[in-house]
């Protein structure tokens, strides 16, 4: 009788493990699943080369940008910035040429402004291209330091 009773015992707690495990397993495996993600929109590459170059001419800041798009881009925009990095390496734009553009896959920019020296200068181009309806951002900078 008393080996039953073991038995039985041994049976109850062994079930009530497997009961109380259950709803732990069935948790912890629905908390491991990774949700489901949207997939990433592609975006349309149309803008293939853009350069900044700072060079100086005396106290003069020769600023060039260039971008180069697909062959049948609509046009480019752009905005090209000239700025004095500070002591506390913040920056002060000095001069701004926007509202570039360009019918076409090309858009060239040259000009100048003169600088003080002791500085160093960023030259920035921000430029979008426009194709079929899609459009394409990029950006470049030079740096250079006139003593």
């Amino acid at each position: 009788m008393r080996q039953k009773i073991r038995k039985s015992a041994i049976l109850l707690l062994i079930v009530m493990l497997i009961v109380c495990a259950l709803p732990t397993a069935v948790g912890a495996e629905s908390n491991t699943l990774e949700p489901k993600l949207e997939p990433e929109a592609t975006r349309a590459v149309i803008i293939t080369y853009i350069n900044a170059d700072l060079s100086f001419t005396g106290t003069r800041a020769d600023c060039v940008a260039n971008v180069v798009a697909v062959s049948g881009t609509d046009s480019i925009t752009a905005t090209v910035t000239l700025k004095r990095k500070n002591l506390d390496n913040s920056y002060t734009t000095i001069k701004t040429w926007s509202g570039l553009s360009s019918a076409g896959n090309t858009l060239n920019f040259s000009s100048y402004h003169y600088v003080t020296s002791g500085y160093t200068y960023r030259l920035t181009i921000s430029a979008i291209a426009y194709k079929d309806g899609d459009s394409d951002s990029d950006s470049d900078y030079d740096e250079a330091t006139l003593n």
